[in-house]
């Protein structure tokens, strides 16, 4: 069974050195077991075929550098197509991808959902995010931030600085 979502991705550089330009996209199956593994938190991108704010993000903010680096260092990434039947296995029960949009009340496209790496939901996102305002949410996390502040506090002090 194939646990890494296909993802057309761009490359950077020669053909001898080949840089990924997207997250690698895991499904959330496999997510769950590597970030109890790792320690790392969890970003769930909810989606659809046909939204274009989704197709936005992808195309700008999970192809910037920056976010790719934070994603990479910090994040278990996650995919999943809100209107899909593609069956996962969670916690020993099988549900379908939009099963999963549903309990987590994903009626928005895109919304990005956090989790902790024991994979307890800790914060969504709704709504298009560029690079620039959702690289300091992933520091937030990240840097576990939420566990003594919001999030608005946390950007009035960042900017402080």
């Amino acid at each position: 069974m194939n646990l890494v979502v296909n993802t057309p991705h761009e490359v950077s550089g020669d053909e001898n050195n080949l840089v990924e330009k997207v997250p690698q996209w895991h499904q959330l199956d496999k997510a769950l077991a590597l970030a109890k593994e790792s320690g790392k938190h969890i970003v769930v991108n909810f989606y659809t075929d046909w939204c274009p704010n989704c197709k936005r993000m992808d195309e700008r903010t999970y192809h910037d550098d920056n976010v790719l680096e934070q994603l990479k260092d910090g994040f278990i990434s996650v995919k999943i197509n809100a209107e899909s039947s593609k069956l996962l296995i969670i916690k020993g029960q099988t549900v379908t991808e939009e099963q999963i949009a549903n309990m987590f009340k994903v009626d928005l496209y895109p919304t990005t959902w956090f989790l902790s790496p024991d994979g307890r939901p800790l914060m969504p996102l709704r709504g298009y995010y560029g690079p620039k305002t959702f690289k300091p949410v992933l520091q937030f996390v990240k840097g576990k931030w939420y566990e003594s502040m919001t999030f608005d506090i946390y950007m009035k002090r960042k900017d402080k600085k």
